[in-house]
């Protein structure tokens, strides 16, 4: 049984699929297999070694020649399921620090979003893609695909159960949160999903820091305001993509907020820019991005400001 394919509507052309073998890797690649599948992309299966791990740990060309096994067989497994829900796959097995050999590649083949799991393999057998995450989430300008589980059997029906009808989006109105909403408008587009943006009030704004000269009631009115502005925005962005979106303000701490939020509505997929306010620069990730990709259950999907158009 194939899945239903959006034909001529094209979002991602090329996605990039980083496994060690893990359930966690494997548990991302079966979305990433769907989403390729969905918007018509090629999937492209990498596997690296770590042939530097001799250089840190005690482990000789035996436990070496096992991983790039190990390896092989990791991809083979993605390829199987690729072939059979009909999805177009490029596969490549590489050797040297992961996180440089998966960014190298995805810059040569002009990879429009990468997929893997925010933890890899543990002990001294690892291939370490759960540490190469954050790294590629703040040295890549293309959206990052990261998801930590439930674990997720690698099979066609596996993929075939996914669907993104429910898309959350946190923004806080920083460049890279809008470029979030620009991609989650043109996500829930073709997949005819709905989306809601949710803004958070970090209470700690207004709780550890007095306002000058105002009352902490007219201060918390002020943020409200902001946070006004920066959902009518979402809102304006959605409606050009003829998508619909639910506006939603909490206060609190911001991951835990969203992660509780993620729960309440059932989403499928969390959104969310790779820097926020805070003024980061390139090369530097935002905390609420880094402690949330680890705690939500479903994928978040990490954009940068500095992609140059929306998709």
């Amino acid at each position: 049984m194939a899945i239903a394919v959006e034909t001529n509507r094209y979002m991602y052309e090329s996605v990039l699929l980083a496994t060690d073998g893990s359930e966690t890797s494997e548990g991302a690649c079966v979305h990433g297999l769907w989403l390729s599948h969905r918007l018509g992309a090629t999937a492209h299966i990498v596997s690296v070694v770590d042939t530097g791990l001799r250089d840190r740990l005690p482990v000789g060309a035996g436990t070496l020649r096992a991983q790039r096994s190990a390896s092989h067989k990791a991809i083979d497994r993605l390829v199987s399921v690729a072939e059979e829900i009909g999805v177009k796959t490029v596969e490549t097995a590489l050797d040297g620090p992961p996180g440089e050999q998966l960014l190298e590649y995805a810059d040569d083949v002009s990879i429009d979003c990468l997929v893997l799991g925010s933890r890899g393999r543990g002990a001294l057998i690892q291939y370490v893609l759960g540490s190469v995450a954050l790294q590629l989430i703040r040295e890549t300008t293309s959206p990052v695909i990261t998801r930590s589980g439930p674990p997720l059997e690698l099979t066609p029906q596996s993929v075939r159960s996914i669907d993104y009808e429910t898309i959350l989006v946190a923004t806080d109105g920083s460049e890279s949160a809008q470029a979030g909403v620009r991609t989650a408008a043109a996500l829930a587009e073709k997949l005819d999903a709905t989306v809601h943006a949710l803004y958070v009030i970090n209470e700690l704004a207004y709780t550890t820091h007095p306002p000058p000269n105002r009352s902490w009631k007219t201060y918390r009115r002020r943020l409200e305001r902001e946070g006004r502005t920066v959902l009518d925005h979402a809102q304006s962005i959605a409606d050009t993509h003829g998508v619909v979106l639910t506006e939603t303000m909490k206060v609190g701490i911001p991951e835990a907020e969203i992660e509780s939020h993620t729960r309440e509505i059932d989403a499928d997929c969390l959104v969310m820019g790779t820097r926020g306010l805070s003024g980061l620069k390139r090369g530097a990730i935002g905390s609420v991005v880094a402690r949330t990709i680890r705690s939500v259950a479903v994928p978040v999907l990490t954009v940068s400001e500095e992609i140059e158009s929306s998709p």
